[in-house]
C-alpha cells in the first residue's frame, strides 16, 4: 500500500477480495513516515476486515520501530508486523517496541533479521508468541525458508518453537 497515492481502483479491488489477508507498507521506498496520518485510512479499513499490516522497519527516519509503535497505539484492533524487526541497526529497539506494545498488536518478522543472539535470548525467555517468519521472505526467494530453518535448528530451536514461528503465529494474523 502506498498512502501517498491514496486509494486507487486496484487497492479498492483488493479490499473487496476475500482472499486478501494483509497490507504491506514500505515508508522508505515510498517516501512517507510510517506514522503519517495518511496511513490511518488504510488501517481503519484493515481493522474492519481483520487484515494485518506489515511495515518495513529499520533505522531510517521514516521506518523506525518507534513510528510503528505510535501507529499501533492509534490502531489497537490491527495486527502489525515489524518487517525485518528493525533490519540493520534498530533490532534491539524493535524488540522493545514489540514487548511494550500496550495492545500486544505488534509481531516481529524474522526475514532479514540477523541478530540471532537477540533471537536466542527471546527463545530462551519463552517470548516467541509474537514472532513470525515468512511474511516478507519472498524478497530472497523460497531459499529463505530453508536458510532460516537451518539457522534456527542450529540455535537449538526444537520442533515446537519452529511450529510456533512458521505455522501457529502466522495463523493468528489471518482474518
Amino acid at each position: 500500500a502506498n498512502p501517498v497515492e491514496g486509494f486507487t481502483p486496484e487497492v479498492e479491488a483488493l479490499f473487496a477480495d476475500p482472499r486478501f489477508v494483509g497490507l504491506k507498507f514500505h515508508p522508505e521506498l515510498n517516501l512517507y513516515a510510517a506514522d503519517d496520518a495518511r496511513v490511518d485510512t488504510y488501517l481503519a479499513r484493515a481493522a474492519e476486515r481483520g487484515l494485518f499490516a506489515l511495515f518495513h522497519t529499520d533505522q531510517a527516519e521514516n521506518s523506525t520501530p518507534e513510528r510503528l509503535a505510535r501507529l499501533a497505539a492509534r490502531h489497537p484492533r490491527v495486527k502489525f508486523i515489524a518487517g525485518h524487526m528493525g533490519l540493520w541497526g534498530a533490532q534491539e529497539r524493535c524488540l522493545r517496541v514489540i514487548r511494550e506494545a500496550p495492545a500486544q498488536n505488534i509481531y516481529g518478522d524474522l526475514a532479514w533479521f540477523h541478530r540471532f543472539d537477540l533471537l536466542a535470548d527471546e527463545i530462551e525467555a519463552g517470548r516467541t508468541a509474537r514472532f513470525v517468519f515468512g511474511s516478507d521472505a519472498p524478497v530472497d526467494g523460497e531459499e529463505s525458508y530453508q536458510q532460516y530453518l537451518w539457522i534456527l535448528f542450529r540455535m537449538g530451536a526444537g520442533e515446537a518453537i519452529l511450529r510456533t514461528l512458521f505455522v501457529d503465529n502466522p495463523r493468528q494474523l489471518r482474518p
